[in-house]
């Protein structure tokens, strides 16, 4: 698909909406209704389930007691954003703050600064079974930061949504305590490495941190309309941008180093450079990039139309493998998907709302051996964020922040 339809999209999505054609899987239609329906079942099915888990108080993949923790719920509260978004529904919105209250509550302060933490747990390696900030590594702190994005994008879709004025003392509450527990915290509290520390980092993992902090940050500036939340948005999203290599076939590829730029055109899967080996970015790694570049082209910050027509043909002419098969393992489109492991719900899927062709391919995508609808938290996530996609097209792109009254 050449460049120049690509950006026509991406400028003037309104175009396109008004005569999609209807794709589907057997029973299902692609219009915001059904997807809508289909996400409403999913969320009453699991409530019990993601009510529970949204108290554990864990931001990591599991707690010590077996169950899990927050590392995927996120998926799950992104997909409720998303349909909230697409269908102006309260009962989403309701949802969100409900799950959004509890993982506020879970939080502890742990080392006396006045800031509430989180434990971050591991059952095969006990050395990182430590409070957010875990030095060297930093995979508390990754895994925080993702954890956050729920309460940040609650706090941007509830202030920005039909319903604010319903729930203002909840949505009110929640913008505060992003503010307050999770940016402020990160700039001023004892975390041993602080928000200029990270943006400082010249070597980084790009689908790490800075791609979670910089997403809630978007979502807190959108939020508020602070200057200072919008600048450190603009920071990282320029950080992560520098990454980005443009291959010769109009996509875009990246190392998992976003510290260092792939050779263009490479298409191994990891390369040397001054005498270390990099590694290209994994496909299951890079939906925080891709998430993160979505947002940011929404708020109007770093990522442009020219970026996620790139970004399209990331998906399309190096991740598409095929209607029944797994994408390609690599962003680059290198390497060979491992038949004995599942396919993984993907904020890919956001790609469709810039690009007509790869929003038919999601809907009817079976992911490999494990359908991206089949679980109900994957429905939450997939339907979600589909109906977005075809909401997104019809009404356009753009976000503006929340204006406090008077202003």
């Amino acid at each position: 698909m050449a460049t120049s339809r690509l950006m026509l999209l991406a400028i003037a999505p309104a175009m396109i909406a008004v005569a999609h054609p209807v794709w589907s899987k057997e029973g299902m239609e692609d219009t915001i209704e059904c997807y809508d329906a289909q996400v409403q079942a999913a969320i009453e099915a699991s409530d019990k389930y993601h009510s529970d888990l949204a108290r554990c108080g864990y931001t990591g993949i599991r707690c010590p007691d077996g169950t899990n923790g927050w590392y995927n719920f996120t998926q799950t509260t992104d997909g409720i954003a998303a349909i909230y978004e697409a269908t102006g529904r309260e009962y989403y919105l309701e949802k969100l703050i409900e799950y959004t209250k509890s993982m506020m509550a879970a939080g502890r302060d742990n080392n006396g600064d006045g800031y509430v933490d989180y434990y971050h747990w591991m059952a095969d390696r006990p050395d990182y079974c430590k409070w957010d900030y875990e030095a060297g590594y930093n995979y508390g702190a990754h895994c925080y930061w993702n954890a956050m994005r729920t309460i940040g994008r609650c706090a941007r879709v509830g202030r920005l949504g039909p319903h604010y004025d319903s729930h203002r003392a909840d949505l009110d509450e929640i913008v505060a305590f992003v503010e307050k527990q999770v940016i402020e915290k990160w700039e001023q509290g004892d975390q041993g490495m602080s928000l200029e520390q990270w943006i400082a980092q010249p070597s980084f993992t790009i689908s790490g941190a800075d791609s979670h902090a910089g997403s809630l940050l978007v979502d807190a500036y959108l939020a508020t309309g602070n200057e200072h939340y919008r600048e450190l948005a603009i920071r990282f999203a320029e950080k992560v941008k520098r990454a980005w290599v443009p291959y010769s076939n109009g996509s875009y590829a990246w190392a998992g180093d976003g510290g260092v730029r792939i050779p263009s055109d490479l298409m191994a899967i990891s390369f040397e450079l001054g005498g270390r080996t990099c590694g290209v970015q994994d496909t299951a790694h890079s939906i925080r990039v891709i998430r993160f570049a979505v947002i940011s082209h929404r708020a109007g910050l770093v990522v442009t139309d020219e970026d996620m027509a790139h970004l399209v043909n990331t998906f399309n002419l190096n991740l598409w493998r095929g209607y029944d098969e797994k994408f390609s393992p690599y962003v680059n489109g290198a390497g060979d998907a491992d038949d004995a492991a599942y396919s993984m719900i993907t904020d890919w899927v956001r790609v469709g709302a810039f690009d007509e062709n790869a929003h038919e391919r999601l809907v009817n995508w079976t992911g490999g051996p494990r359908p991206p609808d089949k679980y109900a938290q994957d429905k939450i996530h997939y339907f979600g964020i589909l109906a977005l996609n075809l909401k997104l097209r019809a009404d356009g792109h753009a976000l503006s922040p929340f204006a406090p009254e008077g202003q």
